[in-house]
C-alpha cells in the first residue's frame, strides 16, 4: 500500500443541534504513523463486508463526484477535503444526526488508486505510567467500530467498470444522509447482487472439493433462508450466508469474498423479485442457439454432468416427438 494523501476534519453536531464544520490546517505527514493508521483502516474496512454502489448521474445535486474529478485534474487534495465536508456539513443537518470525525485517504495498492471517506467516532483507553503504575484516561479514534465509510475504486470509475463504490455499514448503519454526501442513493441492485452470489459460491465450492450432495444441501439452505428474508421484506446477510455454506468453519466463505475482492458481494442486500433467487433451485446453462435449464435436485439422477458433457436421461417419448 502506498499513501499518497491523508487529511482529517471534524464536524461537530449533536442530536436536534446544528453542524459545526472544523477542518484542518494542512494535510497530515505521511510517516510510520500514518502509514500504520491507515492500513489499520483498510483492514478494519476489508473486514465489515461492504455492500456496493454507483455514483448517481446527476452531479449538480450529487456534486461529490464532480469535486473528486476536479482533483483528480489538479491534485489538490486539501481544497477537494474542505470543499467535500461542505457537502457533508448540509447533508447531514437533520435533527437525528449527530457529527464526528472525518477522514479522507487517497492511497494506492496493486497498481489500483483508492479514495476513502469515512467518519470516526471517539473511543476511550488507558494508559499506564509505568513509574508510578497509574492510569490515564485517553481519547482516540475509534478505528475498529468505522461509523459511516466509503470507498472509491478510483481505477474502476474511470475505466467506466461496474461496483465502483462501496459501503459499509459501520456502527450506526449506511445512513441515507452519508449516501447522499458521496452521491449514491441506488445501490447494487438485487439482480446484480445475487449474479455475483451464484459465481462465488459456486467457486467457492469447486475450489473446496464438495461432494455434489454437500453443494445440493448448501443450495437447499440458502434457497430457505433466502425466501424467509424475501417474504418479510428483509436484508440477506453474507454472514448469515456464510454460516450454511460452511457450519464448520463459519467465516471461511467470508475470508474467501476478502481474499477475491473482484467477486464484490454486498454484505447485505435485499431480493427485490424471487425469480433473481432461482439460481438456487435451478441450473441454467446458456450458449449460443440453446438453454437448458432443469432442478439441481435432478443431478446425478436423469441429468449427468461428465466434464463437458450432459446426458439426459428417460425423457418422455411424446416430447421427443416434436424434434
Amino acid at each position: 500500500m502506498k499513501l499518497n494523501h491523508i487529511v482529517i476534519h471534524q464536524i461537530i453536531k449533536e442530536q436536534l443541534g446544528k453542524p459545526l464544520l472544523k477542518t484542518s490546517d494542512t494535510l497530515l505527514p505521511i510517516n510510520e504513523d500514518t502509514n500504520e493508521f491507515v492500513e489499520k483502516i483498510i483492514k478494519s474496512y476489508a473486514a465489515k463486508n461492504p455492500t456496493y454502489g454507483v455514483f448517481e448521474k446527476d452531479e449538480v445535486i450529487y456534486p461529490f463526484q464532480s469535486f473528486v474529478k476536479k482533483y483528480l485534474g489538479d491534485k489538490m487534495f486539501y481544497e477537494f477535503s474542505v470543499t467535500a465536508m461542505d457537502i457533508l456539513k448540509k447533508e447531514i443537518d437533520k435533527s437525528t444526526t449527530t457529527g464526528g470525525y472525518v477522514v479522507f485517504i487517497d492511497y494506492t495498492e496493486k497498481k489500483t488508486k483508492f479514495l476513502i471517506t469515512i467518519m470516526l467516532d471517539n473511543s476511550t483507553s488507558f494508559s499506564v505510567n509505568d513509574t508510578n503504575l497509574t492510569l490515564k484516561k485517553l481519547k482516540s479514534l475509534d478505528i475498529d467500530r468505522l461509523a459511516r465509510a466509503n470507498r472509491l475504486n478510483i481505477t474502476k470509475w474511470q475505466n467506466d467498470e461496474a461496483q465502483y463504490l462501496s459501503f459499509i455499514k459501520g456502527t450506526r448503519g449506511i445512513s441515507i444522509y452519508f449516501q447522499k454526501f458521496i452521491g449514491s442513493t441506488d445501490l447494487t441492485s438485487s439482480k446484480e447482487n445475487t449474479k455475483k452470489l451464484k459465481s462465488a459460491m459456486a467457486n467457492y465450492m469447486n475450489e473446496r472439493k464438495y461432494s455434489r450432495e454437500q453443494a445440493r444441501d448448501v443450495y437447499n439452505k440458502i434457497n430457505e433462508y433466502s425466501l424467509k428474508k424475501y417474504d418479510r421484506d428483509e436484508d440477506l446477510e453474507i454472514n448469515a450466508i456464510s454460516v450454511l455454506i460452511n457450519d464448520m468453519q463459519p467465516n471461511d466463505f467470508i475470508n474467501y469474498l476478502n481474499d477475491n475482492e473482484d467477486l464484490e458481494v454486498s454484505g447485505t442486500f435485499r431480493v427485490t423479485q424471487k425469480s433473481h433467487l432461482k439460481f438456487l433451485t435451478k441450473e441454467i446453462i446458456k450458449e449460443k442457439g440453446y438453454t437448458l435449464e432443469f432442478d439441481r435436485k435432478l443431478v446425478g439422477t436423469k441429468i449427468r454432468k461428465v466434464k463437458n458433457t450432459i446426458v439426459i436421461k428417460d425423457i418422455p417419448s411424446d416430447i421427443l416427438k416434436i424434434f
